[in-house]
């Protein structure tokens, strides 16, 4: 199974599950430009959300795409001509409505989703924190 892990500087690390069947493309793509780091910011105006404009320039179609993420989910704005937030990565830990759609692309493990609201949470009160973004791939244990 392949994940997207997130890294802080102070040692804490959450997973999401890809969306493989939901939004293809845009998983295959944002893989393949991993290892990325970016700085993380409150998006105060949508609600419950930290993003990074410090994407990757990456034109792909809309798939999976909204602005309504639920809890959990990370997306990723594709450059576009009716896209004004592109380059922006966004991961929502509540309730939010972003200004602009994003492709979704993944979801928090079950296991992980406390440890993100809390790094999230760090994010509202301590400022812009820089994040590693990066691919790991696990092998399927068989019984």
């Amino acid at each position: 199974m392949t994940y997207l892990v997130l890294r802080t500087s102070y040692g804490q690390s959450v997973r999401f599950s890809l969306y493989d069947q939901e939004s293809p493309n845009t998983c295959r793509e944002i893989s393949r430009v991993l290892p990325l780091k970016v700085k993380f910011v409150q998006g105060r105006f949508a609600g419950e959300e930290i993003y990074s404009s410090e994407g990757p320039l990456l034109e792909l179609p809309a798939e999976n795409a909204t602005i309504n993420l639920k809890d959990g989910e990370i997306g990723f704005a594709p450059v576009g001509e009716r896209n004004e937030v592109a380059r922006n990565f966004a991961i929502v830990y509540g309730k939010a409505r972003l200004s602009d759609w994003v492709n979704v692309f993944g979801i928090v493990t079950k296991e992980d989703a406390l440890k993100l609201k809390k790094i999230c949470e760090h994010v509202w009160t301590s400022g812009a924190q820089e994040f590693t973004l990066e691919i790991e791939k696990m092998a399927i244990r068989r019984v």
